[in-house]
């Protein structure tokens, strides 16, 4: 099974074997690839791991961001840092978050990587613990935290997804209350205020986009479902998403388009050779080089 971590710049990171010990940085348009050395051993054994991979601009380098959670109800996590042009790892100082099922973006934003973590575990009771969005500074190698959109402060919500819509932040969410999925963009980098519902889709709407979704709902057997928003047409005001559906030992992915103008949901049936499963990402070519003189 392929992991896939990150892209940036028309580079892929990926992890080939599912176990972290094989991460591969990959130019699929010029089949260029490089194994990235495995990282330092830390203390303990490993109860999750995150990654993130950017660009540094102040040095004109790649770095691939390690984060560690090492029990269930740390209050902090190890950060070690990759460097491409030194083709080594170096370890930076704890962050306090636990990342253990932790919600990561797989694209850089304004410089930074992000995940949704959680502040304040506390072993006796974990409910106190809360969500945050964690920002980490490619080139400084720093953290700050981004607030939630306003939705987090008035009802229970689940976070489905984190990622970059166009060039925006986004965050996708599930309404417990109101059996419904929102999509929150973040039109100002860093402003709170600035977040925006760009749309909202009912549970139902999405359950009848995939037939068999629709038959295990209605059993009440419909384990998980989940809405990834891919790309952003702006002029033609739509956008294209991947809704994921858990049924029991089955799974199933479809394509969606979004009208923004009418809010019709529709299923995209005619991509020749689509499996029934599957995660996608969107990729822009480059000629960008990993220098290690090794092709796929």
């Amino acid at each position: 099974m392929v992991l896939f971590i990150g892209s940036c710049n028309g580079l892929v990171c990926v992890d080939f074997d599912d176990t972290w010990d094989e991460i591969i940085l990959w130019n699929p348009s010029t089949r260029e690839y490089k194994t990235i050395p495995k990282p330092p051993v830390g203390d303990g054994r490993v109860k999750d791991i995150i990654y993130g991979f950017g660009y540094d601009q102040k040095t004109c380098d790649y770095k691939l961001i390690r984060v560690v959670s090492y029990r269930r109800y740390d209050t902090d996590s190890e950060v070690l840092v990759y460097t491409l042009g030194s083709n080594s790892w170096k370890k930076n100082e704890n962050i306090p978050y636990n990342i253990v099922g932790a919600t990561v973006s797989t694209k850089p934003s304004n410089g930074a990587v992000h995940w949704v973590a959680k502040k304040g575990m506390n072993k006796m009771d974990p409910t106190k613990a809360t969500k945050v969005i964690v920002s980490l500074d490619i080139a400084e190698e720093v953290t700050k935290e981004i607030q939630m959109p306003s939705c987090f402060k008035t009802h229970p919500v689940s976070v489905e997804d984190l990622g970059v819509l166009g060039e925006d932040l986004y965050l996708s969410v599930e309404d417990d209350r109101e059996d419904k999925f929102d999509v929150w963009v973040m039109k100002e980098y860093g402003v709170a205020d600035s977040w925006t519902k760009m749309l909202s889709v009912s549970r139902e709407e999405i359950n009848w986009l995939s037939p068999k979704a629709n038959y295990w709902h209605s059993l009440q057997e419909l384990e998980w479902l989940s809405l990834t928003p891919l790309q952003l047409f702006r002029k033609k005001g739509e956008i294209l998403f991947v809704v994921e559906c858990h049924l029991g030992d089955y799974n199933e992915s479809s394509l969606v388009s979004y009208d923004q103008k009418n809010g019709k949901v529709s299923r995209i049936s005619n991509v020749q050779d689509i499996p029934d499963y599957f995660s996608a990402e969107t990729y822009v070519e480059s000629l960008v080089s990993v220098n290690s003189g090794e092709y796929i």
